[in-house]
């Protein structure tokens, strides 16, 4: 998806700490406040790309044949590391949670000047993901 997103610069880390889980979307959530795997990269998904990656197993990019992701596999490989998923691509956030273990319903949270009503509301759930710029 990176590549995909034509990124020049891929970090994958552990981040070992435990956050606060206060305030959290859901009691399920407060499982995902520490330790975590972490991957960031330069570039923001484009619309389409977006589209085609929270459509899983339904990727428009199949007929691309110069989309590396066409192929419906980084993010669900990614599931081989843990049950959840969160995303973070320029003003948006969204879980992938396939069980429902940590979201009851889908989490798809669009950030902006003038939607900070869920940074607001779960300041501790959004805290790690502010060292990233969001």
């Amino acid at each position: 998806n990176a590549d995909d997103a034509k990124a020049q610069r891929i970090e994958i880390g552990l981040d070992e700490r435990s956050h606060r889980a206060q305030s959290v979307p859901g009691e399920g959530a407060a499982e995902l406040m520490g330790p975590a795997l972490t991957v960031y990269n330069n570039e923001t998904f484009s619309e389409q790309d977006f589209q085609n990656i929270t459509n899983t197993g339904d990727s428009g990019k199949r007929k691309d044949a110069s989309k590396t992701g066409r192929f419906c596999l980084g993010i669900n490989t990614a599931f081989h590391l843990g049950d959840c998923i969160l995303l973070v691509t320029g003003s948006r956030m969204v879980a992938f949670d396939p069980s429902r273990r940590f979201f009851p319903e889908p989490l798809l949270v669009e950030f902006g000047p003038n939607s900070h009503q869920f940074a607001d509301q779960y300041p501790d759930f959004c805290l790690p993901f502010l060292e990233y710029g969001i």
